[in-house]
């Protein structure tokens, strides 16, 4: 042992004379390096093999060989150390490390709100975009977190400047406390996404879809750069520069991840993604993208829910990820999803053996967890030569222990670095665990004992006088209990232990005897949890029904088609579509058969503006023209007020961009399907809208004092800005096959609105206003798909109609701005009388739940048939969505998006009995009010289970109370 301590402090004080020759050496060189046989250890491989009495031979930093004592055999001149009783590991390796890099700042506090970046130098024109970076730049080693690292395992780290959307390039780098050229393993090893602009001075962008937009724009910027021979770029140049190195995004969520997988898609990347420890919650959607994830450990604590209030006030969602987190890295595994762990979000060697053993009591083995802290994320950073195991070749990096790791008494007792050896934990004291009893010789006794870990016992003692005192502190090495009245000193030397009893008054009393050894600990039963084999994340009241053949029965059919009402019609369902309409129709063997009678069948209502379902942002108002923005790329699946507005017999909307700039963003249309991920939400790529704006939204003039710099100021202005935008667009699709094309987002949208393949819906109020973008429309080709809002339509309804715009509005808002002073509620009657296209919208969570009651108003207010007001929610937006052949009606070949009323359907008193969409059933009353139930047992079930955890000892935390944010056009 005295040998062995003796070459590990050598191996400490010595450095690679070999390593750092471009450095100079203040004083005496030291050169020791020599070739070492690690011998008679127990050797674990990566994938969980045993080799025991097992050799390990390394030689300037790498692994000459390894195997049994009588496979290797040890060259003349190798320094032997015996670790017999030891076992040697592979480092772990940690691929989203913020070891080593300095915080982001924003740079002396400036703010920039113009367009373009006034940071000096060639750079892309956005800050929040600087492939430019490399990590080894900024990298510098921290020995506090150096130690701690090494302590606990890790060994390598790939580190970058998380800061921004393309961040540059990660280094890849060991935890070895040496000068920072000594421990790269790779200076230039990958490049980083996110869609956080971080510390940017620019406003832009202010808003996920704009992250999204942006990320997208300047890789085709790169794109083009690759072949262009005027413009110097470094940022341009790096992105081209680094492309085959692994690109890692970011991501902190599933959603996030589903995301990024679908732009990196576009530009054939595939990510590696740093995971939120939600995955599971979509674990099909995140198979079928092949993307590998890294794993946070950090499960979240159980709430300290102490009242039926805070239960309530609870999402059921985070409460079911406190149970289903540490489940997350078994259900990748069953799915065979490739995936790592990294130990950031944890604070300590403790914090992080209890999580890795929370995700083995799922199923994972021993061999599952070292693989994903070792061979897999070597893999994944294509450097599985060099580090992440121990073969043959590789850079000799790993662990010695006294026992199984994941046992809590092995203490980690040296750590190899590029084949330096650094001691972990103080070896000059023997192993001291114990039981004591020390005798006095007038008979007085001191009984104690030390347990657990080798390397940092636990100190239990007894002593006569003392018991039941408080204030009591610990301190070991030598071992010392202060007490109220005496302070107690254990030495120990081999067997022998003494005990020096110092009284306040100075006195001294001296215990002595011998080290019995401890009873065998009782091994403790790892706790085993199942989840089903075909788990599947259930959000509240999702049902998970098939298309199953329906016949309803003699129901009041509102066909809101050219046969208008039908009596005691029956309506047949077959594979998603609407089969047969008639009078009677047989009901076969296996059909689902409702009785319709006394009830009434309409169409799924039509929302033609939301702004549900919507996250992070509804508004990228930066800048006047955003047209590159989607909000397609933003879609939240899991928004209750999907399920809400299915219970108002919703079963189509449309999400808008806000109405914050002249030319917003490109919108959404979406089946409410809720449960399914956002792409399945989509009704296609075919139903292009986009949102444009007028009015006082747009110029900024009720937004506040701080926005009055961006154009347009005036509705001078929103003109201007319009006709410029669409003048560059005409002028941009000239360069089409040419070389002078660079692919532009915001124009892309332009042009496909010119060429009628992209159709405008505009937040409008004012006549002024409307008159001047229909003309402004009419002499530059595009036209004007629908007015939306349209508060004052009734004055200029022949000049809408003459330009063939449709008409979407209230039913009765009016006076809430000054803008609207003129509107009435009259406004859809007339409109509708003239003979536009006219449907109601909701533009508002809420009133989305009662789209059938808005459309009552109509009839209420301007005398309109109910055939024609069922219409407004039904067919007309269908029709204004170009989404009519396939929806918004009762018709043969249509998709079965239908609502079952308890009553007529634009009667206060109806409700909704059931939703169809796509024929299968998104809302039942009945399975509705189950769902209420069971919702409320899961919660108490959780919420005993997280009882029972703190009860354990469980870290917990106070209950985390989510606003719900439900956007509006003018949110920021």
């Amino acid at each position: 042992m005295k040998n062995l301590l003796l070459l590990f402090s050598l191996f400490y004080l010595g450095t690679f004379c070999h390593s750092q020759v471009t450095y100079p050496v203040n004083g005496v060189h030291h050169t020791y390096d020599p070739a070492t046989a690690y011998v008679h250890a127990e050797v674990i491989k990566s994938n969980g093999q045993k080799i025991n009495d097992a050799i390990i031979l390394v030689e300037k930093g790498r692994i000459k060989a390894v195997g049994s004592t009588a496979e290797v055999k040890i060259p003349a001149g190798y320094v032997l150390v015996d670790l017999k009783g030891y076992r040697i590991y592979p480092s772990f390796i940690d691929l989203n490390a913020s070891y080593g890099m300095p915080d982001s700042k924003r740079e002396g506090g400036r703010r920039n709100s113009s367009e373009i970046s006034d940071k000096p130098g060639s750079h892309y024109w956005n800050e929040a975009i600087h492939p430019e970076i490399n990590a080894a730049q900024y990298y510098a080693v921290d020995q506090k977190k150096a130690d701690q690292m090494l302590k606990t395992g890790f060994g390598v780290a790939l580190v970058h400047k998380k800061d921004g959307i393309a961040r540059g390039t990660g280094a890849l780098v060991t935890y070895a406390p040496e000068q920072e050229n000594l421990n790269y393993v790779s200076g230039m090893a990958s490049t980083h996404y996110s869609f956080s602009k971080g510390v940017s001075n620019q406003d832009y962008p202010s808003s996920l879809m704009g992250s999204i937009a942006l990320l997208r724009q300047s890789l085709y910027d790169a794109n083009w750069y690759a072949a262009q021979p005027t413009e110097t770029n470094y940022s341009l140049k790096a992105f081209n520069d680094t492309k085959l190195l692994p690109a890692f995004f970011e991501a902190g969520s599933i959603h996030q991840i589903l995301r990024a997988d679908k732009l990196g898609d576009e530009f054939g990347k595939q990510f590696i993604m740093i995971g939120g420890g939600d995955e599971y919650q979509y674990i099909n959607e995140l198979k079928a993208s092949q993307a590998a994830v890294i794993l946070p450990l950090n499960f979240p604590a159980a709430y300290e829910l102490k009242s039926p209030a805070d239960l309530l006030n609870m999402r059921l969602v985070d409460m079911q990820h406190w149970e289903m987190a540490p489940a997350n890295a078994y259900l990748l595994h069953q799915n065979k999803i490739t995936y790592a762990f990294t130990f950031e979000g944890l604070k300590s060697e403790t914090e992080f053996k209890k999580a890795i053993k929370k995700a083995m009591a799922y199923g994972l083995t021993e061999a599952d967890i070292l693989a994903a802290l070792t061979s897999t994320p070597a893999k994944l950073i294509k450097q599985e030569k060099e580090i992440g195991g121990l073969e043959i070749g590789m850079i000799a990096n790993f662990f010695v222990t006294d026992g199984n790791y994941f046992d809590d008494n092995t203490s980690l007792f040296a750590h190899c670095i590029k084949g330096k050896m650094y001691p972990a934990v103080d070896r000059s004291l023997p192993d001291a665990r114990g039981k004591y009893k020390l005798l006095q010789a007038n008979g007085d006794s001191v009984v104690f004992e030390l347990s657990g870990k080798k390397s940092d016992p636990t100190l239990k003692w007894s002593y006569p006088d003392e018991k039941g005192k408080k204030n009591i502190e610990t301190q070991t090495h030598p071992y010392r209990i202060l007490t109220t009245s005496m302070v107690y000193e254990l030495n120990l030397t081999g067997q022998k232990a003494t005990v020096k009893a110092i009284t306040l008054n100075g006195q001294a009393v001296t215990y002595s005897g011998n080290k019995e050894a401890l009873a065998p600990e009782k091994e403790k039963e790892q706790e085993i949890k199942t989840i089903p084999k075909d788990y599947q994340f259930l959000l509240p009241y999702q049902y998970q029904t098939t298309a199953n053949t329906t016949l309803i029965k003699d129901a009041t059919v509102w066909t809101s088609d050219v046969d208008g009402n039908k009596i005691e019609w029956d309506v047949l369902i077959e594979n998603g579509k609407i089969k047969q309409l008639a009078l009677e129709i047989t009901a076969q063997n296996g059909w689902t058969v409702i009785d319709g009678k006394g009830l009434h069948l309409t169409p799924g209502l039509i929302d033609e503006h939301s702004h549900i379902a919507i996250s992070s942002g509804v508004n990228e108002g930066t800048q006047a023209v955003t047209s590159e923005v989607r909000i397609g790329d933003v879609i939240n699946p899991q928004d209750v007020n999907i399920y809400r507005q299915l219970g108002g017999g919703v079963t189509t909307s449309h999400l808008l961009h806000g109405s914050a700039n002249p030319i917003g963003g490109q919108t959404a249309l979406i089946k409410m399907r809720y449960g399914l991920s956002a792409e399945a939400l989509k009704l296609g790529t075919e139903h292009r809208f986009i949102k444009f704006a007028l009015g006082e939204n747009v110029k900024q003039s009720n937004w506040g004092d701080n926005k009055t710099s961006r154009f347009p100021q005036t509705r001078m202005g929103v003109e201007q800005c319009m006709k410029d935008a669409f003048t560059r667009a005409k002028l941009y699709k000239k360069t089409f096959g040419t070389p002078a094309f660079r692919q532009d987002l915001e124009l892309d949208a332009l042009v496909e609105i010119l060429d009628g393949k992209r159709h405008i819906t505009c937040h409008s109020y004012q006549q002024g206003e409307i008159n001047m973008l229909i003309h402004l429309a009419d002499s530059l080709g595009f036209k004007v798909n629908t007015f939306t809002h349209i508060l004052e339509g009734y004055k200029v309804a022949d000049k809408m109609k003459a330009h063939g715009a449709a008409a979407s509005t209230f039913a009765d808002w009016w006076g809430y701005k000054f803008e609207v002073n003129d509107a009435i509620p009259y406004n859809a009657a007339l409109l509708n009388e003239v003979g536009i296209l006219t449907g109601i919208n909701s533009d508002d969570a809420e009133m989305g739940r009662r789209l059938n009651q808005e459309a009552a108003k109509t009839i209420k207010y301007g005398g309109v048939s109910e055939i024609d007001a069922i219409k407004m929610v039904t067919i007309n937006p269908a029709k204004i969505l170009h989404i009519d052949k396939q929806t918004g009606s009762i018709a043969v070949g249509k998709d079965a998006d239908l609502v079952l009323w308890n009553g007529d359907p634009l009667s206060i008193y109806s409700t909704v009995i059931y939703t169809w969409v796509d024929g299968k059933i998104y809302f039942s009353k009945t399975e509705d009010l189950a769902w209420q139930t069971k919702i409320e047992t899961e919660k108490m079930r959780l919420w005993q289970a997280m009882h029972s955890a703190a009860k354990k000892g469980e870290a917990t935390q106070k209950p985390v109370i989510k606003d719900e944010i439900l956007y509006h056009c003018d949110d920021e």
